[in-house]
């Protein structure tokens, strides 16, 4: 029955209308060179053209990546150990993913965060690279 929960994560979830709020902002930040980075975003926002209405793969993966991290706010007023869920193991992941891809040498730990315009939701603890 463990799988069927982690395929769970992979679903989109159907909250629509619910709560209107702020959109969840998802930022990390890197431990480099003895001393912290600021907290920068996850995706940085997409330039928009006509092709993209056939074929957008960053924007479906944005897109994913927005689904999981609703899962893990419900998963935030559920559980108290988080960080076994499998949201916040596949958003771990993403960000991990995120940096390596900006090559950003020198990383030695990281850590990332959701917060809106209003609060901090919630502040992992530190991960290696």
């Amino acid at each position: 029955m463990k799988w069927l929960y982690l395929l769970r994560t992979f679903l989109p979830t159907w909250r629509f209308f619910e709560d209107i709020s702020d959109e969840p902002s998802l930022q990390f930040r890197v431990f480099r060179h003895h001393q912290w980075t600021d907290w920068h975003p996850v995706f940085d926002p997409m330039m928009r053209s006509w092709p993209q209405l056939c074929f957008n793969p960053q924007v479906n993966y944005q897109l994913a990546a927005g689904s999981v991290v609703q899962h893990l706010l419900q998963e935030l007023e559920d559980k108290s150990k988080i960080e076994e869920t499998a949201p916040f193991q596949l958003l771990q992941k993403l960000v991990l993913f995120e940096i390596v891809r900006r090559r950003l040498s020198g990383t030695e730990r990281f850590q990332f965060k959701l917060q809106d315009s209003q609060a901090e939701w919630m502040i992992s603890p530190e991960f290696p690279t």
